[in-house]
């Protein structure tokens, strides 16, 4: 058992080394950077991150012309027009007070084995939200708005959708839901996580899949994630400005399918 571990190891950072997504389906081509259109034609997404963990949100208008299992995934999450994914290990999204790993020192000692033992039983979390900001019961350092095209983005929910574990009907298939928040949904993930291809990478892959260029290999730490995006030309943004955004009655983001459906 764990000379295969020790091999999928080797092999991902030979892979990763080499320049490539280590970790990304076969199915999703890569693609190259483009350049964003004029503001008035960029859409918005987030992504906000924790000590250790990055999730992007997006609005939920922008999943209209998405592949089925995309759809069906984002209609059953029940709630508000912005929808927040994140992605790891098995133990990643059980925070209910009570869940399997709500105590230390449990969580840290399988954090620590899912760094450097590649795991191929991994989870999609996936939840509405009000307003951007972080996920049910989790808690958020920074966060950060991202300007794509809508095309791009398009490109970056295909990513995603690549993501889940479907059946031969092309259905997607639920994770084990124990000790998640409510409100949220886990679905079974087809990559694999190790060191070079955590929370944090696959975040950045989505991103780079819609045209945002970031250096995805060094992205291992949500703060270098964030600084790699600031380079990229993402902008700082608190969930106090979204919020008040919201309040006065201007957008954050552009929310009608007309505007971030596939042009």
């Amino acid at each position: 058992m764990l000379g295969r571990s020790t091999l999928l190891l080797a092999l991902g950072v030979f892979v990763s080394l080499a320049g490539e997504c280590p970790a990304q389906p076969a199915d999703v081509a890569p693609s190259s950077p483009t350049p964003f259109d004029s503001p008035s034609g960029e859409v918005t997404v987030y992504v906000t991150s924790g000590p250790v963990h990055s999730d992007i949100i997006i609005p939920r208008a922008a999943f209209a012309n998405a592949p089925p299992p995309m759809r069906k995934v984002v209609d059953d999450a029940k709630g508000g027009d912005w929808i927040i994914f994140g992605w790891g290990p098995y133990w990643f999204g059980r925070e209910t007070r009570g869940g399997p790993y709500h105590r230390q020192p449990v969580l840290g000692i399988n954090a620590i084995y899912t760094t450097f033992i590649p795991q191929l039983r991994t989870r999609l979390r996936v939840a509405a939200l009000d307003e951007p900001g972080p996920a049910p019961l989790d808690t958020s350092t920074a966060m950060v708005a991202v300007h794509m095209t809508p095309e791009g983005l398009q490109r970056s929910i295909k990513r995603i959708a690549a993501t889940i574990e479907t059946t031969r009907d092309g259905s997607p298939i639920l994770g084990e839901q124990g000790g998640v928040a409510t409100g949220v949904t886990m679905y079974r993930s087809r990559e694999v996580y190790h060191l070079t291809h955590e929370c944090n990478h696959w975040v950045s892959e989505v991103l780079h899949a819609g045209g945002v260029r970031d250096a995805t290999l060094f992205d291992v730490l949500p703060q270098s994630l964030d600084a790699d995006l600031k380079l990229s030309g993402a902008t700082s943004v608190s969930k106090h400005d979204v919020s008040k955004a919201i309040a006065a009655g201007s957008d954050p983001a552009p929310t009608r399918a007309a505007d971030l459906g596939s042009r």
